[in-house]
């Protein structure tokens, strides 16, 4: 069922992709990275829809909306599970006297081929 629902809906998730794009992508890393993340809002969705409340196209795009502008002001996405994803561009960068921790030589080697 959620196959099926999928590939009746894809278009509404590249529809909402390409209008959030357009109208935020100096924020977003890639495309890739926002379309995965609708795709992901969509089982989201799934799991989240109620039949008696409405229709699922309804509900789909109460979803992407909402939780792409969350996620776009900093908030992590639904049942991330301690380890959060984002589609946004590294925009804090550290500088100055931080200290970097860069590979160890010795493990460094042992992935050269």
């Amino acid at each position: 069922m959620c196959e099926e629902l999928f590939k009746q809906y894809n278009p509404i998730l590249k529809s909402v992709c390409k209008e959030f794009w357009n109208k935020h992508f100096p924020k977003i890393d890639s495309y890739q990275d926002l379309y995965q993340t609708a795709c992901y809002l969509f089982i989201y969705a799934y799991h989240t829809w109620q039949p008696e409340k409405g229709n699922f196209a309804s509900h789909l795009k109460r979803v992407l909306s909402f939780k792409l502008k969350s996620m776009l002001k900093g908030e992590y996405a639904p049942w991330h599970d301690g380890k959060p994803f984002t589609f946004l561009k590294d925009v804090v960068r550290k500088s100055g006297n931080c200290e970097t921790n860069l590979l160890e030589d010795e493990f460094f080697d042992m992935y050269i081929c």
